[in-house]
């Protein structure tokens, strides 16, 4: 069964997600805007940013999302900026 998450809850109680295998759609406004694939990131922005997630995913097949806190996303961050 394939679920759909607003990002916003995904944020709030993963952070940061990579995408490992599978096809994800974005939607905002009600409507799909685009497909993305294994190897991207969903919330970076907003997590950078610390802003509210502006979309929402769904999976379009069998999906494998890692996971980054905050506080391991913003040291990683750091120690590339720096």
């Amino acid at each position: 069964m394939l679920e759909v998450y607003s990002l916003s809850y995904v944020m709030v109680h993963f952070f940061c997600n990579l995408l490992e295998k599978g096809n994800v759609e974005v939607w905002k406004d009600g409507k799909p805007k685009k497909t993305l694939g294994s190897g991207i990131s969903i919330g970076d922005l907003a997590l950078l940013y610390n802003q509210p997630r502006s979309a929402s995913i769904k999976c379009l097949d069998e999906c494998f999302f890692w996971y980054i806190d905050r506080t391991t996303f913003t040291k990683s961050v750091q120690q590339i900026v720096i």
